[in-house]
């Protein structure tokens, strides 16, 4: 009986890649939703209210960035290796994208919830698919490498604002 658990190990190199990816895609939308309300904020809050308003939304990115990554991560070990090999990074970047996908059609029209059947055809349709083009090509690879080499030193930047953004929430909660 083969075992759920792949037997073979991810590298830090592909865990690090996920959880970069991850943190500057969740990342990079919270900022810009809350970039978006701060002009409203400002009109409404003092200084001390607004930094609290932007610290609970780092903190909720910095929560959903960790428990995003620690998902996808776990999937890593679910898929069996031979379909993983030097593939996880596009596997999981798809997926994650896929689920944002689905969050937002789901944000936008929440009775889709009830509709199943219509969303597994569609990830059957989509994501696979695109999944098993985007592994073959050795280009798709190389871009998400690069790019997570490149938001590397931004997502440290980001995970800082988290730090000091759990630091407000806290000292705001004693």
């Amino acid at each position: 009986m083969a075992s759920v658990i792949s037997s073979q190990k991810l590298s830090r190199r592909e865990v690090k890649d996920v959880f970069v990816l991850t943190a500057f895609g969740i990342h990079v939308w919270t900022i810009l939703a809350v970039l978006v309300d701060v002009p409203a904020w400002l009109l409404q809050m003092s200084v001390p209210e607004l930094a609290g308003a932007i610290s609970y939304s780092l903190v909720y990115a910095l929560v959903e960035t960790l428990l995003v990554a620690l998902g996808l991560i776990a999937v890593g070990f679910i898929i069996p290796a031979r379909l993983r090999k030097d593939n996880f990074l596009v596997w999981a970047i798809l997926l994650f994208l896929w689920f944002f996908g689905l969050a937002l059609a789901l944000f936008n029209d929440p009775s889709l919830v009830f509709q199943k059947q219509a969303l597994a055809r569609l990830f059957l349709l989509t994501f696979l698919p695109t999944a098993a083009l985007f592994s073959v090509l050795n280009p798709v690879k190389r871009a998400l490498a690069w790019l997570a080499e490149t938001v590397a030193i931004l997502v440290g930047g980001y995970l800082a604002m988290d730090l000091i953004a759990l630091a407000i929430v806290i000292i705001r909660n004693i």
